[in-house]
């Protein structure tokens, strides 16, 4: 007997939600990706954290893999293969789009500007401009 509680979303400092993180692997997760240009291995220590907290959690697993596709393309191949099945909502699978554009043959670029059409502000999406030099002026939201 009694209410069923309804599941809070956690979101990411960017408003967008993130799927089966905690609260603490959510920060975790923002924390990481405002290092990942400046920073890799203090982003990279702050991924397995939250991967302890929230294993579950698809997008700390997509935002790990990008930090490591530069040193090896075919992170962006396996991660994408083995978390598709996983990722249950659209902006997780359009992040693994983007994470499979960086094999090679791919359009990172198309990919990027594909996902910030629907997800404007998209914090990682914007540090992986950043990282690319590539202008993030027209992502920003107003």
């Amino acid at each position: 007997m009694g209410y069923e509680l309804a599941a809070r979303t956690t979101r990411g400092r960017d408003g967008w939600p993130i799927a089966k993180a905690s609260p603490a692997a959510a920060l975790l997760l923002d924390t990481a990706i405002d290092e990942m240009v400046e920073a890799p291995q203090e982003a990279e220590k702050h991924l397995l954290r939250a991967m302890l907290l929230s294993p579950d959690c698809v997008m700390i697993h997509v935002t790990r893999a990008h930090l490591h596709v530069w040193r090896d393309p075919e992170v962006a191949r396996v991660t994408a293969m083995l978390f598709s099945p996983l990722a249950r909502d659209l902006r997780t699978r359009s992040h693994l789009k983007i994470l499979s554009a960086q094999c090679p043959g791919a359009d990172l670029p198309d990919a990027l500007d594909a996902h910030l059409i629907s997800w404007p502000g998209d914090a990682l999406a914007l540090a992986l401009c950043a990282g690319r030099g590539q202008s993030t002026v027209n992502w920003v939201p107003a």
